[in-house]
């Protein structure tokens, strides 16, 4: 007992369940639009590591940006942004463009990378290190002696501090056959973890650590009750998928357009859209919640599967902010299967506003074989001033060319977040 009391009297003002993001691209990448920071990638590991981890810890905010040196992300007011936020972990990461502009000229880990760490830790809260896989062009032996050092001086930070956690990426990634060189299956650059089967493959292992140190957080539908007529701050009217008829496998609504689903088509999707040639079939199995829809897709090829519902324009107020989440099985046997995820969009004569926890490109190539349980959740979407539109959530399945997948839907939410 001794111990956590210590820890929870250390943290009881921080979120253990939030986290802020200080480091380079390897960070930035978990926004797939590092600017306005809406899209969450499908193909980042910690975006994967979070979806895995059941959501059970999010981003409050990504100071992290592409290609930056350590004494670049860590400038005084971004360290200063960091320690005022409510978060009680710190993901700091990346030496990379340190050590390809300065070599080992600098220590860089005692210069830059110490002081900011033990400036968190002096607040009582926990920092992740992690380690550098540094670069597939780093030639010289001083570049790799630079990460080599690194690690070992992160290593040791983490064993000698109590509130310091070490996430090893280096020895999950690396290809110890060669000098300093990233498994090709899960980088295309030799420094990015981009590709779909490294993000799998380094964040579920990151997700192991989250469900160490960040308690549940399960912010999911677990009531058919949970409407917006009820009472609730959850808009979306079929989120357990009960009412299992109703709905349109159609391009573009009614019995119009080309008929993409069959099958079981549940109340509240409008319309499917998918490329050409593609086809899905619709189900539903008793679930722990309601029912689960499961989805049998076959994509005709590259691109997006879209299950879109949309809401009545009155349903998004002005000045409020709106997210989806939902969790889904991926049932072993798919190819070409990339991510998937929700998303959500908001049009007013000024614009259209999307959030989507998942987008994904076709270069990021397939999801290795076999099954997941994955939880996915978008940022907050705050609905503008203007007038007219349209307001919609989508499930979105995405696929690297022609293949197939069996994907089990569930508890699909759409929230007005409270005050």
């Amino acid at each position: 007992m001794g111990i956590l009391s210590d820890v929870v009297k250390a943290s009881k003002h921080y979120n253990l369940n939030s986290a802020v993001f200080l480091g380079d691209s390897r960070l930035a990448g978990f926004h797939f639009d590092p600017a306005g920071k809406m899209r969450k990638s499908g193909a980042n590991f910690i975006a994967m590591a979070l979806r895995l981890a059941g959501q059970r810890m999010r981003c409050e905010i990504n100071l992290a940006f592409s290609g930056y040196r350590s004494d670049q992300y860590l400038s005084a007011d971004r360290v200063s942004a960091a320690l005022a936020s409510n978060s009680h972990w710190l993901v700091l990461y990346g030496v990379a463009n340190d050590i390809g502009q300065l070599s080992d000229t600098v220590d860089h880990f005692t210069v830059n990378i110490k002081p900011v760490a033990d400036a968190w830790t002096a607040t009582g809260r926990g920092v992740i290190l992690i380690t550098e896989t540094g670069a597939n062009n780093y030639a010289t032996a001083a570049q790799r002696g630079a990460v080599f050092r690194y690690n070992r001086q992160v290593r040791d930070y983490c064993l000698a501090n109590r509130n310091a956690v070490l996430f090893d990426a280096a020895a999950i990634v690396m290809d110890p056959s060669q000098p300093m060189t990233v498994n090709p299956a899960y980088s295309a650059d030799g420094l990015h973890i981009g590709l779909m089967a490294g993000a799998y493959t380094l964040g579920s292992k990151f997700a192991d650590l989250i469900k160490q140190i960040a308690p549940p957080c399960d912010g999911l539908v677990y009531s058919a009750g949970q409407t917006w007529a009820n009472g609730g701050t959850q808009i979306f009217d079929n989120p357990l998928f009960l009412t299992t008829t109703g709905g349109s496998g159609y391009s573009s609504g009614g019995t119009s357009g080309t008929q993409f689903m069959t099958g079981t088509v549940p109340l509240g999707i409008t319309k499917v859209t998918a490329p050409a040639g593609s086809s899905i079939v619709g189900s539903v199995v008793a679930g722990a919640y309601g029912n689960d829809l499961q989805l049998a897709i076959t994509a005709g090829a590259a691109g997006d599967v879209a299950f879109i519902m949309d809401f009545a324009n009155a349903r998004a107020i002005l000045g409020e902010r709106y997210y989806a989440n939902c969790e889904w099985d991926l049932v072993a046997g798919h190819n070409n299967f990339q991510s998937a995820g929700a998303y959500l969009e908001a049009n007013r004569d000024n614009g259209t506003t999307v959030t989507q926890d998942g987008i994904v490109g076709a270069s990021a190539l397939s999801m290795p074989a076999g099954a997941g349980t994955f939880v996915s959740e978008t940022e907050r979407l705050l609905i503008s001033a203007g007038s007219g539109g349209w307001f919609g959530a989508r499930f979105i399945a995405s696929f690297a060319g022609a293949g197939s997948a069996t994907i089990k839907l569930r508890r699909f939410g759409v929230w007005r977040q409270m005050a």
